[in-house]
């Protein structure tokens, strides 16, 4: 139909309701598909915090003062945890003396893969598998990690859970945590120290 007075084509509404109809089916059908491709990780993607063992469900911010910052975290194409703990004794920290200290890396959630070596763990060190959840809250898992080793690491959404796996270069699982997929905010890694001159050096790829 055209419009005589302004000489501009009218659309039939009938075939506009359907092209839209047709439209919104090829855009639901594509959001699974879309959703299952997680974003390829930058150096951008990938967030370092302080950590206490003795507030190992807390997430504190990534400038905060409450924690004496200890390691060195590098992110490039693989990130680097690196260092001698430098503070001695237990500082109190929201009313509680914190000894094991260290650092938390985090990674956006989507099924990934990497490695983990393990060059140097000298003292009272310890490491953990993270998932973080909503209002700065973490779940951790203790994993425990031996110097002069390889690992795998995968993360993978099944159903309604992701779940992060450490395995052994045998293949065998060394630790695990999971979470819901619709609570699940991070993955990650932490590693603390508790003595004075304690020395970690670790290096985790991703792809």
């Amino acid at each position: 139909m055209r419009d005589i007075h302004r000489g501009t084509e009218i659309e039939n509404p009938k075939s506009m309701k359907s092209l839209t109809l047709k439209l919104l089916a090829l855009v639901l059908a594509a959001g699974p598909a879309l959703a299952q491709a997680p974003a390829k990780l930058t150096p951008r993607n990938i967030h370092t915090h302080p950590f206490a063992e003795e507030h190992r469900t807390i997430k504190f911010k990534s400038n905060s003062a409450e924690l004496p910052r200890e390691f060195t975290v590098t992110t490039t194409d693989k990130i680097r945890f690196y260092g001698k703990k430098r503070t001695d004794g237990a500082p109190s920290v929201r009313g509680k003396p914190v000894g094991h200290l260290g650092q938390l890396i985090l990674l956006p959630p989507g099924d990934r893969k990497g490695t983990i070596s393990l060059k140097k763990a000298f003292g009272l060190v310890r490491f953990f598998a993270v998932t973080e959840l909503p209002d700065d809250t973490l779940d951790t898992k203790e994993t425990p990690l031996k110097e002069g080793k390889n690992y795998e690491w995968t993360v993978k959404t099944e159903g309604d859970r992701t779940t992060l796996r450490i395995l052994a270069a045998d293949g065998s699982e060394v630790a695990s945590i999971s979470g819901g997929t619709d609570k699940v905010r991070s993955v990650g890694f932490a590693a603390t120290a508790r003595n004075k001159g304690n020395e970690i050096d670790m290096t985790i790829t991703y792809e």
